[in-house]
């Protein structure tokens, strides 16, 4: 009886040390099931994994303790939890051109020829595609016009116009992703999820972003470009208001700048130390009465900023566009 009770002790210590977290009833029903034909019932398992666990009393732990079992020293759970890292802008981009929210195909034309034009007349050095680059309208969980293009056609309209815009430009491209390009990814993760870890429907593979040499920034990613912050603008909650460029200051409490809300607006204000600080906010490049929202107050452009390699200071410069011409 004893050599048993020695073979039942050692058992239960294996399946301890190598289930060291598992809860007391949990591995106790395990090592019952896996050894029934060792142990008598699952309570006499279940005493057993108190005891080696000291949880019988001070008296019984320290009888284990001189048995050689050492017990498993409680730790915190590990977190899942990811540092996000900001995308730093290379210091070589002195003149960084942005485009934001083009939501391709349902571009507007004219302005966005007219804001191509305007970026290489300032002989950009980098360009930001600053997020809702493309709409991806047909995979929107919102109501869908039945007429409204395919996928295929979108992504056959962003072919066109990156083509023309490295031809146009012969820069660095970043493409930020928006809350539209997350589209995509939120119909597979719910349409497909199987899919998901299959590279060809990775979305810098279905828009060829090696092919172009297209630096992706993250979705939820700050960009810094010297002493300055970008965002696309879904990285907040909120509408944005009435002042974009208010609101982002309010939010961010630093000098930044974000698209998103189809609106041209800029805000500064100084501290009581002295500092001054100042948000801004850009126009789009999309048709200004979509049928989902014929009456609005967007308005169109495009920007420049302007960031000193060595100190990182900054100086934005937005030009706005109305009927395909260009304010500055």
């Amino acid at each position: 009886m004893a050599g048993k009770t020695k073979i039942q002790g050692k058992v239960v210590i294996n399946y301890l040390e190598k289930f060291p977290t598992v809860a007391t009833r949990a591995i106790a029903r395990k090592i019952y099931n896996e050894n029934i034909e060792l142990f008598t019932s699952y309570d006499a398992v279940r005493n057993a994994v108190k005891y080696y666990r000291g949880a019988l009393g001070d008296k019984k732990r320290e009888q284990v303790q001189r048995k050689g079992f050492q017990f498993q020293t409680p730790q915190p759970p590990v977190s899942y939890a990811e540092k996000r890292e900001d995308f730093i802008m290379p210091k070589g981009v002195t003149r960084l051109g942005i485009l934001s929210d083009i939501h391709l195909p349902y571009h507007d034309e004219a302005a966005l020829i007219a804001a191509v034009n305007h970026l290489k007349d300032q002989k950009v050095n980098g360009l930001l595609l600053n997020g809702d680059t493309l709409d991806f309208h047909g995979v929107s969980f919102h109501e869908k016009d039945p007429r409204a293009r395919r996928i295929s056609e979108e992504i056959e309209t962003w072919k066109q116009f990156i083509a023309w815009v490295k031809h146009e430009l012969s820069c660095p491209i970043y493409f930020k992703i928006g809350n539209h390009e997350q589209r995509l990814v939120r119909y597979m993760q719910v349409k497909a999820p199987e899919l998901l870890d299959l590279p060809n429907f990775n979305l810098s593979e279905i828009l060829e972003f090696g092919k172009h040499g297209i630096i992706e920034i993250g979705s939820l990613q700050r960009i810094k470009a010297g002493k300055f912050t970008i965002y696309h603008g879904h990285e907040f909650k909120g509408s944005g208001g009435v002042y974009p460029a208010r609101w982002l200051a309010l939010k961010s409490r630093i000098s930044s700048a974000v698209g998103h809300f189809h609106k041209e607006s800029q805000f500064t204000w100084k501290n009581s130390d002295g500092t001054d600080y100042v948000c801004y906010s850009f126009g789009c490049l999309c048709d200004l009465s979509p049928d989902y929202l014929p009456e609005n107050d967007w308005t169109q452009g495009c920007a420049v900023l302007h960031i000193d390699a060595k100190t990182g200071e900054y100086v934005m410069k937005q030009a706005r566009i109305v009927n395909g011409k260009v304010y500055a």
